[in-house]
């Protein structure tokens, strides 16, 4: 069967044909930057987030301020009196309980010092363990290891003849809430006094020295001290502020993918040539440079300016540096899980939550001496957001106890959580959300659109070689002696939405040949849109094969996109881009030149009405002009298979004359159009398929289904009755087929038939006889046909 082929008198598209173009991955991207770039400059919500996302890390150094007391110089030398135990006692409790560390670790010690603080402690509820050690070292990291009051006492001469007649003590301290400056060397003396006393029974001699000891006023000489300041832990207030610019600078973005999954504009970029790697590269780079200057900062304000001075700038920027790489790993693998952008609105608030939250646990848990688990350490730092505060609260709170700061010569300080520990986790975490987001991205459903691989063909190995560019071989042409272009079979689609199933299309095979216009028509919900969806890959089928161009059968329909332009029913638009600039941004991923590109511009311009429209962002134009702008993106380049749903959907009369103008001037390029203009689409149409319950009863030619299904002309009479009365005898007798039309009584529906001029003669003459007070006669509508069509498909179906 030859088929019609279109003629019009406007020319086609210029732009050259889609399949000669040239597109370029350096252009592409050039392209998305940009577009990143204007919507984020004409959105004023996404400015004033930025902006506080470059200062907020400000708001540290007023707590920093806040957080520190003066203390006073003191600068000449004091003599200070001894006290008694209860100095200790009282220096001891104050804040949370303070660690206790005696040395030598030496039974003496034990029983004098340690027995005699431990029963006068305990009567004011001291839980904790007194250290014994034996060298400074060791006391010291003890001492320093809490964040509260800490003493060590140093008995250096236990053991000897003089240890206890002349005590040589040392005190080790670290003061926070209370001096212990008052005469604790006296006092430790008297205790040594009373204890061996207590416990060796001296000689009288020894008992002689041991009175005049202690009644010996011991004093200590303090050494002047310039003015000073202390200042609170600032763990909790880093660990907050340290990740809202992260936050506020990249949920903008997280944003915008979600907005662009939701309105298709993703979708219809991969459709329209757009590769995956390019959109989610710019996706990536635009969320890391913008985090990366308001860490900088934050960096430079930390390292130089309090909180961590010393240490090494560079260890710091690179730990941020990580972090922004793994944080938006992170939120891309999330993007590949999350299918409206609702759900993503939510994540935004989910990971506020979980900022706040981890940097309360890490402070008061995690990074708590007593309480630290190596176990959840690592748990923990498989969150980016959870590695990096605890890295950079380990770094504030290494300079903070006055250690040494953190440099690249010194990662793994004694903490509870070593810096070279945080800088691997999040290099773990950066490979493993890469590979996560890669592989999901690869192969999950998607709510508009098709993944690269999908669940059928994971361990397709050549799939995963033409996923990553190694399989060019694979590549159709557009060249072959057979004139049919595609080949349809046994086409299902079944959607399953957690309770039962729906059949949208069941067993639809067909096949379109070269320069065909064919256009579907049908009643809501009987498959149209789900045929076109599935031919332009937006929706994966659930079973059916396809060939192109008589090659080899193929079960993926998004082969298909290397020939195709595509309108969706719905106008998928960037609303803050100009008409002129979605043009550049489609134009980029067909690969038109930039010649031919602007000639395409002005082709559609002048064609569409669209002249004065091309500097207007596409939001503010009208319904009829976001079609308009729909249709020429889907014809840039001219492709050699356009797929066009509804594509007069809200627009003018004039304009649709247009748009059917422009699809018949269409050469070498192959159609298919759902429609429910059915005049206007049988006009251009080569074809028309009839959907009707997810099958096609019917495809051919208009004149096919008239003569098919009796569609002729239409008689009306008039009598006062109401009926056509007798005048259905009078036409049986030259046309037996004629009857009387089953929706209405005045009306026969009469076939085409040559004895049509012999019954109208005869009815002239008898319109007295038969008490007719006038008729009318008229084609028979193509939609009455389809009605009745579809009314019997129906009918066949519920039997």
């Amino acid at each position: 069967m030859k088929t019609r082929r279109r003629s019009s008198e406007l020319e086609s598209p210029p732009g050259g044909i889609m399949m000669n173009c040239n597109p370029s991955f350096w252009r592409s991207m050039k392209q998305l930057f940009r577009k990143q770039f204007l919507v984020k400059v004409r959105h004023f919500t996404s400015i004033i987030e930025y902006f506080f996302a470059l200062i907020i890390y400000l708001v540290i150094y007023p707590i920093w301020s806040l957080s520190r007391k003066d203390t006073n110089a003191n600068p000449s030398p004091t003599t200070i009196y001894p006290n008694s135990i209860a100095q200790i006692a009282y220096y001891v409790m104050s804040g949370n309980q303070a660690n206790i560390v005696l040395l030598p670790d030496h039974q003496i010690v034990k029983n004098i010092i340690g027995n005699s603080l431990n029963l006068y402690l305990s009567q004011m509820n001291y839980s904790k363990k007194i250290h014994y050690v034996n060298d400074t070292t060791k006391m010291r990291e003890i001492i320093q290891s809490s964040d509260e009051n800490g003493l060590g006492i140093y008995w250096e001469n236990v053991g000897e003849e003089e240890g206890f007649l002349n005590p040589k003590i040392k005190v080790f301290k670290q003061t926070l809430y209370h001096s212990i400056d008052y005469g604790i060397i006296s006092t430790i003396q008297n205790i040594i006094a009373s204890g061996y006393i207590t416990q060796y029974s001296p000689s009288t001699d020894q008992m002689n020295k041991i009175s005049e000891i202690s009644q010996t006023v011991s004093s200590i000489q303090m050494y002047p001290y310039p003015a000073s300041k202390t200042e609170h832990d600032l763990s909790v207030a880093i660990a907050l502020f340290g990740l809202f610019p992260i936050i506020l600078a990249t949920m903008p973005d997280f944003q915008t993918v979600l907005e662009e999954k939701d309105s298709k504009v993703s979708a219809l970029s991969f459709l329209m040539g757009c590769s995956e790697t390019t959109y989610w590269a710019v996706n990536f780079i635009t969320p890391f440079i913008l985090s990366l200057f308001p860490y900088i900062g934050f960096s430079v304000m930390m390292c130089f300016g309090f909180g961590m001075v010393g240490t090494s700038i560079s260890l710091m920027i690179v730990v941020s540096i990580l972090f922004i790489c793994s944080h938006i790993l992170f939120q891309m693998f999330l993007l590949t899980l999350i299918k409206k952008g609702t759900s993503g609105r939510s994540m935004t608030v989910l990971i506020v939550v979980l900022t706040i939250f981890f940097a309360y646990l890490h402070f008061f848990f995690t990074l708590n001496e007593d309480n630290a688990s190596e176990y959840l350490k690592h748990v923990f730092s498989i969150m980016p957001i959870s590695a990096y505060q605890l890295t950079v609260v380990s770094i504030y709170k290494q300079k903070f106890q006055n250690f040494p700061p953190v440099t690249w010569s010194n990662l793994s300080p004694s903490c509870p959580y070593q810096p070279s520990l945080g800088i691997i986790w999040l290099s773990i975490d950066c490979v493993l959300y890469l590979m996560l987001f890669i592989f999901c991205n690869a192969v999950l459903s998607r709510q508009y659109g098709t993944p690269p691989l999908g669940w059928r063909n994971l361990f397709n190995l050549n799939e995963w070689k033409s996923l990553f560019g190694y399989n060019s071989s694979s590549a159709l042409k557009v060249c072959s002696e057979d004139d049919r272009f595609i080949k349809v079979e046994n086409l299902k689609k079944i959607y399953t939405d957690g309770k039962q199933d729906v059949e949208a299309l069941n067993d639809v095979s067909f096949e379109v040949q070269s320069g065909e216009v064919i256009v579907l028509i049908g009643p809501n919900g009987a498959g149209k849109s789900t045929i076109m969806n599935i031919l332009s890959g937006a929706v994966s089928s659930s079973s059916g094969t396809l060939q192109i161009f008589g090659g080899e059968i193929l079960s993926r329909f998004n082969q298909l996109q290397k020939y195709l332009g595509v309108c969706f029913q719905d106008n998928v638009i960037i609303p803050l881009l100009s008409v002129r600039e979605h043009f550049y941004l489609f134009g980029s991923f067909r690969g038109i030149p930039i010649d031919d590109l602007e000639e395409a511009i002005q082709y559609f311009a002048d064609t569409l009405q669209l002249t004065e429209m091309l500097d207007n962002r596409a939001r503010d134009l009208s319904g009829g002009q976001k079609r308009k702008l729909c249709l020429s993106l889907a014809l840039l380049g001219n492709p050699p298979l356009i797929i066009l749903d509804e594509p007069t959907a809200g627009v003018d009369v004039q304009a649709r004359q247009l748009i059917w103008k422009i699809i018949s001037s269409l050469k070498n390029t192959t159609s298919i159009i759902t429609s429910h203009a059915l005049e206007e689409a049988e006009a251009v149409s080569s074809r028309l398929f009839i959907v009707s319950k997810g099958k096609i009863p019917f495809s051919g030619t208009s004149t096919e289904l008239r003569n098919q299904h009796k569609c002729g002309y239409l008689l009306r009479i008039d009598r006062n009755d109401g009926t056509v009365g007798p005048v259905i005898d009078l036409i049986n007798q030259y046309i037996p087929e004629a009857t009387i039309a089953p929706d209405r009584k005045d009306t026969i529906s009469i076939p085409v038939c040559s004895h049509i001029p012999q019954f109208l003669n005869d009815l002239s003459t008898k319109k007295k006889d038969l008490a007719i007070n006038s008729y009318s006669m008229s084609v028979e509508q193509l939609e009455d046909m389809l009605i009745r069509l579809i009314q019997n498909e129906e009918a066949q179906f519920h039997r």
